[in-house]
């Protein structure tokens, strides 16, 4: 074994310890604190009940009753998603080689947009038919080191659509594989100036990278003005009432997106296998 691979072990053993015994806030500053967790979930219980849809008005109440000893477990809770988020972030460092020379990877899956009206329609069934298309390409293409993330929507208001896409990590040992991935998404009829594929180098906090992976909402991407990078908005309205009730129907195993990777449930945790 080379110092590096021997140095970058010793990182990563470092950091899960230090997550185990001083708990994941310690290495990673920005992760929503349980009552930031609880004001949006308040928020969403709101929004539900504002809504004249009768299955928001259960999910509501589902919401509303979740707690110690009767967690809710919906995809569109951020307590419950809070808790999920600790376990996968955990499992992906202890899947993962190391922690250095690793890719943030986000893709879009644009000829899969999904027009509003129809997102009630979307379900575990439609997202795995995404998910089983992008893990025949990568299988295709040899891909050696695995693929790690989750699945996520944005509302295009100037399309009136939601695009589906997803964030992972990954080995730069997968670099050139991506760059082919990469030509097959080009492939796909895309908005102009956007970009399908997204490869950035984690040179610092692969933590909060990791985290920004399994985010626990969904969010507005607004129109491009005069070429400069957008900025996501929070849903408001319908637009959030339609958009938790699919996260409630896909819950959050689901989402999640596992090349060259296994994972299976060991009492209430998750446990990954690369």
């Amino acid at each position: 074994m080379s110092g590096i691979v021997r140095k970058d072990l010793y990182k990563r053993a470092r950091i899960l310890r230090q997550i185990r015994t001083q708990g994941l806030g310690s290495v990673f500053e920005e992760f929503e604190t349980l009552d930031q967790a609880k004001a949006r979930r308040k928020a969403n219980i709101v929004a539900l009940r504002e809504s004249r849809n009768e299955d928001a008005q259960v999910l509501a109440t589902r919401l509303s009753r979740c707690g110690r000893g009767g967690r809710c477990e919906s995809g569109a809770c951020p307590v419950c998603n809070r808790r999920y988020r600790k376990n996968v972030i955990y499992q992906t460092i202890h899947a993962l080689l190391g922690l250095d020379n690793l890719l943030l990877v986000t893709w879009q899956c644009s000829s899969d947009d999904i027009p509003n009206d129809k997102l009630p329609e979307f379900d575990g069934l439609d997202l795995l038919r995404i998910k089983n298309r992008n893990f025949q390409k990568f299988k295709r293409l040899n891909v050696e080191y695995p693929i790690i993330g989750s699945f996520e929507m944005a509302y295009l208001p100037e399309k009136d659509s939601w695009r589906p896409h997803f964030h992972a990590v990954t080995s730069c040992g997968n670099r050139d594989v991506l760059e082919h991935f990469r030509v097959y998404l080009q492939k796909q009829k895309h908005p102009r100036n956007t970009a399908p594929l997204h490869i950035i180098p984690i040179t610092k906090t692969p933590v909060a990278a990791i985290g920004y992976l399994f985010k626990s909402e969904w969010k507005q991407k607004p129109s491009r003005v005069l070429g400069l990078r957008y900025t996501t908005q929070r849903l408001v309205g319908e637009r959030l009432v339609n958009a938790l009730l699919a996260l409630d129907r896909l819950g959050m195993r689901k989402k999640l997106f596992l090349h060259k990777c296994k994972s299976y449930r060991r009492g209430r945790h998750l446990i990954f296998v690369a």
